[in-house]
């Protein structure tokens, strides 16, 4: 008898950590439900296979394959008949890459769980993602979308996974706050694709706290006045982390507009204790801020609607198409009436 391998491939920013950490925090009861969440692979402090789905290769390194060989190890003391792999970095896998993970788990059936999500609050969301973490976001939305366009191709990333294991072998859950109302919650309804009868809790905690969408105005402002902040190997770098956590704590939390703009001129002297501001650069920087904190809207949205329209355009016959493959009943009908056009 096969064994079976459910393997959950992204994307980002659709619940995924909140998924991996119920599926890592309840090994046990999966365990004897008869399934198994491997250890190898995790990266370290987090939750998710990520190092079984390196983002930058074509084709498995032999650091990576190492990686395998132990998950091969661990699994030859597996009793359980239901493997669980987890990690939105599987999603970008190429084909090469692909080909050696359908060699490596040949003895297995595979099942492959892909979430996707409307693509405006997509690209919004991982573009504030990227900025948070100091990536190559390109200082505003409307570049990154141009540089990252095809990441949010559902098309494109899921075709070499079918052209590997078939169409047939491929789940596709839709991220929408109105499903995972109706499915009692994100872990509930990634469950629900693999087995109705195994109950495991809700996550009550925001796994990743995130930055309010306004404030990155603020840390591109920055980035583009001290460059040496992106400068990862740096300690510039590290303050780029500290101003950063800051601001995600900041818009956590509920503060009044006074509040706010204490907490921005103390990032200012931080600032200053790493660089050295001359008077002109000083009230280049004070102006900045008082506009900033005058026009401050914390319910601000980066994708005007005019930009809406160009993004639903840009996919709608990807969308279309993937819809037609994947989607059926409610998962079609929300994911297909968030791409319609508001004249």
């Amino acid at each position: 008898m096969k064994k079976t391998l459910y393997i959950h491939i992204g994307i980002g920013k659709t619940g995924t950590s909140a998924i991996q950490k119920t599926l890592f925090d309840s090994r046990q009861k999966l365990l004897d439900a008869g399934y198994y969440y491997p250890l190898t692979g995790l990266a370290v402090n987090n939750i998710g296979h990520h190092l079984l789905a390196a983002y930058q290769e074509k084709q498995p390194s032999e650091k990576t394959k190492v990686y395998y060989d132990q998950l091969a190890y661990e699994l030859s003391n597996v009793e359980q008949f239901r493997i669980i792999l987890s990690s939105e970095q599987f999603c970008y896998c190429k084909s090469d890459y692909l080909d050696f993970v359908k060699d490596f788990f040949s003895q297995f059936e595979i099942k492959i769980i892909f979430f996707v999500r409307e693509q405006v609050k997509l690209v919004e969301s991982t573009y504030m993602w990227w900025l948070s973490q100091g990536y190559n976001y390109k200082y505003n939305i409307r570049d990154f979308f141009q540089m990252a366009q095809g990441g949010f191709n559902y098309n494109w990333m899921i075709n070499p996974w079918v052209q590997h294991f078939g169409e047939d072998a491929i789940n596709v859950k839709v991220y929408d706050k109105n499903i995972l109302s109706r499915s009692n919650g994100i872990i509930k309804y990634f469950m629900n694709s693999i087995d109705e009868d195994v109950t495991l809790p809700e996550q009550t905690q925001d796994i990743n706290k995130s930055l309010n969408n306004y404030y990155s105005y603020f840390i591109s402002f920055l980035d583009q006045t001290f460059p040496e902040l992106l400068n990862v190997n740096s300690v510039f770098f590290k303050t780029r982390v500290q101003i950063v956590n800051k601001l995600i704590f900041i818009s956590d939390t509920n503060l009044e507009t006074a509040l706010i703009k204490k907490e921005f001129d103390e990032i200012i002297e931080l600032l200053k204790t790493r660089f050295s501001f001359d008077n002109k650069k000083e009230n280049y920087i004070k102006i900045f801020l008082t506009n900033f904190m005058k026009n401050l809207d914390l319910n601000h949205s980066l994708i005007d609607e005019e930009f809406r329209k160009e993004i639903l355009e840009y996919y709608k016959n990807s969308n279309n198409i993937f819809s037609n493959r994947f989607l059926n009943g409610m998962e079609k009908e929300y994911f297909m009436k968030n791409y319609t056009i508001k004249n």
